[in-house]
């Protein structure tokens, strides 16, 4: 079983969560925001967005949210092996 570092509750989320790192991430590529002041842009579309239609704002979370998990359902743990597989290859390489 592969560990998700899915908290129990959402109440256990903060801003340090990477899954709040990755929403903003994705929500700021959504909107094609970039730049310094993104946060602040971001957070002055997504009011509006949730005044307008917050019904759209849901299904984009829950889309988000969704793609997360399953990318790292798909990713797996961390291969511990991974450097030293790839420095073997370099050896290898240059013999």
């Amino acid at each position: 079983m592969v560990a998700l570092d899915m908290p129990e509750s959402p109440d256990k989320i903060d801003e340090h969560h990477p899954l709040v790192y990755h929403l903003e991430e994705e929500l700021a590529r959504l909107f094609a925001l970039a730049g310094g002041v993104r946060c602040l842009e971001l957070e002055e579309r997504l009011t509006r967005l949730l005044r307008e239609n917050p019904r759209r704002v849901e299904e984009i979370v829950k889309e988000l949210v969704a793609k997360y998990y399953r990318e790292k359902i798909l990713k797996g743990p961390p291969d511990r092996f991974e450097e030293a597989r790839e420095k073997a290859k370099e050896i290898w390489t240059a013999a």
